[in-house]
């Protein structure tokens, strides 16, 4: 059985991950990609309870209008 931290260390990379993914779509000129993958992100933040990343990541979203 999973324990909750090791399920909150993997929603966090997984949040990681996708950040990092969306930084690769704007980088090729795709915003509206870099966008549903920063909001997956938020999602997956959410779960393992980081406020602190789900802000960062929502900034990104304004930044991108």
């Amino acid at each position: 059985m999973i324990k909750i931290s090791q399920w909150m260390e993997y929603a966090e990379k997984k949040g990681d991950y996708l950040c990092d993914l969306a930084a690769e779509h704007l980088r090729s000129r795709e915003p509206e990609k870099a966008k549903q993958l920063l909001n997956q992100a938020i999602g997956w933040y959410k779960k393992a309870g980081l406020e602190e990343k789900i802000e960062i990541v929502n900034n990104k979203l304004k930044e991108l209008g």
